[in-house]
């Protein structure tokens, strides 16, 4: 997998909040560690786009830990963005 691009910034109270974008291949049930969250108060939002036709891929998992599970038809590459909280 390619490098992830990140942003990190400083919100109130000096928690600090990661907006990440990549991109990856999944097939259907895959999961994604993504390791610049904290593993318990991580993921606020995952968003995520086929690169073969733009459709929207279905993400769980939201909220409850650093993995994103993502559902796809099958072997499909995708574009990713992500926010949460930052380890």
């Amino acid at each position: 997998m390619p490098d992830r691009n990140y942003t990190i910034l400083k919100g109130k109270n000096g928690l600090y909040r990661r907006i990440e974008f990549g991109e990856t291949s999944v097939a259907n049930g895959d999961t994604i560690t993504l390791g610049g969250f904290h593993v318990t108060t991580a993921l606020t939002s995952v968003k995520a786009i086929s690169k073969v036709d733009g459709s929207t891929v279905t993400v769980a998992g939201v909220g409850a830990t650093n993995v994103a599970q993502f559902t796809v038809g099958g072997e499909t590459p995708c574009y990713y963005m992500v926010y949460g909280v930052k380890a």
